[in-house]
């Protein structure tokens, strides 16, 4: 049950953070469709999720475990980067509205 839920943590991020990320990285506006978060649930899912599930050898994934944990070190560095730098803050505000 715990697997559940943090899949589906994952797959929210994914689906609603993620698309902000790409259009502040890129500066493409809301039609292009690799900013549509249904298509990155999807392309995340198929290419990274599905793999990592089919894997026979469980000690595989202490290699995803491992990259996992350093994204969310630089999801907190950016977050303490944001809160730090007050320009910064109101560029990604201008970028999500």
């Amino acid at each position: 049950m715990q697997n559940i839920g943090v899949i589906s943590s994952y797959l929210y991020i994914i689906k609603y953070e993620l698309p902000i990320v790409i259009q502040m990285l890129t500066g493409s506006n809301n039609g292009e469709w690799y900013i549509n978060g249904d298509y990155l649930v999807l392309i995340v899912t198929f290419s990274i999720i599905l793999p990592l599930s089919l894997l026979r050898n469980l000690g595989y994934l202490g290699y995803t475990s491992g990259l996992s944990l350093l994204c969310m070190v630089f999801f907190l560095i950016v977050v303490s980067m944001t809160n730090l730098l007050p320009s910064r803050t109101s560029l990604f505000h201008a970028v999500i509205t």
